[in-house]
């Protein structure tokens, strides 16, 4: 009998296409689902935490600085060392140094991404993962009020910035 190929298309499964191959059985889960109940054999996962805000305000992250600052909390709360990128380096940044280390670098410059990942080497031997955060919303009042350089704008900031983040870092 050939391993089973779950994987495979139907016509390659014996018996799929007429649907009288063996069928697997049915986990727990499957079980479960079928009778509406919980199923305890899934693994749960951890509650999930409201990131903080820089201004120990109660709502959540909405801008570059905060959405920044609230990951390289939460990264750094786990343990990681953070390499925190902004244009520029605000008070709570700082604030969480040894394992967050703010670099004040332009992402939008086509040379930005490589200075961050630079960094991100000199300082902690290069990144096990890469966050990209920065993010611009058009603030139009219709789609005819939006100029060309409002999307060359937008494009490189919420686009161009991770694309050539995420260049620079693969090689390293």
């Amino acid at each position: 009998m050939s391993p089973r190929r779950p994987w495979a298309a139907p016509e390659s499964r014996p018996g799929a296409a007429c649907g009288t191959g063996p069928r697997p059985a049915p986990s727990p889960c499957s079980k479960a689902m079928a009778s509406a109940r919980p199923c305890s054999a899934r693994p749960r996962m951890p509650p999930a935490r409201t990131p903080p805000t820089s201004d120990a305000g109660s709502k959540p992250p909405s801008s570059g600085p905060d959405l920044t600052y609230a990951a390289a909390a939460v990264l750094a709360a786990e343990g990681a060392n953070v390499v925190a990128v902004a244009r520029g380096i605000t008070g709570p940044l700082t604030a969480l140094a040894p394992q967050v280390h703010p670099v004040s670098v332009d992402l939008t410059a086509a040379d930005g991404p490589a200075v961050a990942v630079e960094e991100a080497v000199s300082r902690f031997g290069g990144p096990d993962i890469l966050v990209n955060v920065g993010a611009v919303r058009l603030r139009p009042t219709g789609l005819l009020s939006v100029t060309d350089d409002d999307w060359i704008q937008g494009l490189t900031i919420n686009f161009l910035a991770a694309v050539r983040t995420t260049r620079a870092a693969l090689p390293v």
